[in-house]
């Protein structure tokens, strides 16, 4: 009587013996479900229509997909790996409800520094254009923990903002409010123009055209009287 071979259990996910991807004890599984789920999160909160999401889940592994299709009831089979990350993709982000709580529980850190890696790599998802780390961060609702500083140039009626801590790639700017333009520099500078020439030259033209407009009206006052 001969005894059949019997083919011992392989996990795929961490490589030990004895049980299966889908009953893994690895502790890593729970940091990696948490990742894809605030992931989908950023991404549906930030209103970027899966681009940044299927940009960094593209480089999962087999195996961490198949962990992460196994918690909404999704298996890979003989399924492509895109066709795979599509389904668990339209089902964790249909999920509108988990995706606010996960929002409302994150704290302002893991919120800024979420805003910072869609940033960070956004030319590589975005059409080579790298998206307004301001505008990400008040769709995330990041609390600004040092206001921006303000020194303002008045004229009768007109006054103008100038803002400090406007750095240089803040001409950066993301697909939904592609037409940002300061028209009040306009016919100055072009749209071209006005996000290439540095912020200070900017501040200097403001101050001059703020004297000139004073210095107009003192005129037109005098020659009134």
């Amino acid at each position: 009587m001969t005894l059949k071979n019997t083919r011992k259990l392989h996990c795929s996910f961490c490589g030990e013996e004895g049980h299966s991807i889908y009953n893994c004890p690895d502790p890593q599984i729970e940091y990696l479900l948490k990742e894809f789920q605030e992931l989908v999160a950023v991404d549906w909160k930030c209103n970027l229509k899966t681009k940044y999401l299927k940009f960094i889940i593209n480089s999962y592994s087999i195996p961490e997909l198949r962990v992460i299709g196994y918690t909404y009831d999704i298996t890979m089979n003989k399924k492509s790996k895109q066709f795979f990350i599509s389904e668990i993709i339209n089902c964790a982000y249909s999920d509108t409800e988990q995706n606010n709580i996960i929002i409302q529980c994150m704290n302002n850190d893991e919120l800024i520094y979420y805003s910072k890696k869609i940033v960070n790599n956004s030319p590589e998802w975005n059409n080579n254009r790298k998206c307004s780390l301001q505008r990400i961060q008040q769709l995330l609702g990041v609390i600004q923990i040092n206001p921006k500083k303000k020194n303002n140039v008045k004229n009768n009626n007109i006054t103008f903002e100038f803002d400090d801590s406007i750095q240089d790639n803040d001409s950066d700017i993301n697909e939904e409010n592609e037409e940002e333009y300061n028209y009040i520099f306009y016919p100055f500078f072009n749209n071209e123009e006005y996000k290439t020439t540095p912020i200070y030259i900017l501040h200097v033209f403001l101050y001059i055209y703020a004297i000139m407009l004073s210095f107009a009206g003192i005129v037109s006052n005098y020659a009134n009287n």
